[in-house]
């Protein structure tokens, strides 16, 4: 059926067990996860990495 949203096969997410990772919605008695938006992932914050070495400790 060409008309029918690529989406509307994810309809009943939520109401049947998936997958052994965190995707099996009603098994795990919570909303399915969502995997999170494609893009630039920010930067992980290191502490103190603008200190020179010698004064780092």
């Amino acid at each position: 059926d060409r008309r029918r949203p690529h989406h509307a096969r994810r309809r009943h997410e939520g109401q049947v067990p998936r997958g052994p990772r965190g995707e099996e919605g009603a098994a795990r008695g919570g909303p399915p996860r969502r995997r999170p938006a494609a893009g630039p992932r920010p930067r992980p914050r290191r502490g103190q990495a603008h200190l020179p070495p010698q004064d780092r400790l």
